[in-house]
């Protein structure tokens, strides 16, 4: 098989793998983000930090939420490239310098993903395996718009340019 025919093939199984997930992901997703039940887990968590789950968030509490995540991954990540000398798997590699730890820390965390070093030849296994906050800065964003949906639910209107996966 030539490269070009393996390229479309994997384009033509992606889109059909999408366009058979699409319609019920969508409306597992948006079932999770409205339904009033909760997990026992999730009633067990809630308890235990204290958190009354169908109470309102106000703007400048879940500011200050944002804000401390986004604080506490930067400070995680920053941790973790200045002591990679002691980690496991590490290469032999010397810890990252402060200002390219704190630069490479700030950006994942606000999902610009600049690096300005050569990942392998700067960072060990486990360091370059910290990636968690480049997955979880999304969320801040994820979060603000399903609670200004839910703000303006609360009003009786539904934001503009909102989309549902096939339920109201």
């Amino acid at each position: 098989m030539s490269s070009s025919l393996a390229g479309i093939l994997q384009i033509v199984l992606l889109v059909a793998a999408l366009a058979v997930c699409y319609k019920p992901l969508g409306n597992y997703i948006a079932y999770i983000f409205t339904t009033k039940k909760h997990l026992k887990p999730e009633r067990a968590f809630y308890r235990l930090m204290g958190i009354d789950p169908e109470a309102d968030q106000r703007w400048g509490t879940y500011a200050r939420s944002v804000l401390a995540f986004s604080l506490v991954s930067v400070l995680f990540l920053y941790l973790i490239e200045r002591i990679q000398h002691w980690l496991p798997y590490s290469n032999g590699m010397a810890n990252v310098n402060p200002v390219t730890a704190f630069n490479t820390a700030a950006s994942f965390v606000t999902n610009t993903n600049w690096q300005n070093y050569s990942g392998e030849s700067t960072m060990g296994y486990v360091t370059q395996m910290r990636a968690w906050p480049c997955r979880t800065s999304c969320r801040p964003g994820s979060a603000s718009r399903w609670s200004s949906r839910s703000s303006a639910g609360s009003r009786g209107k539904r934001p503009t340019g909102w989309a549902t996966s096939g339920s109201t």
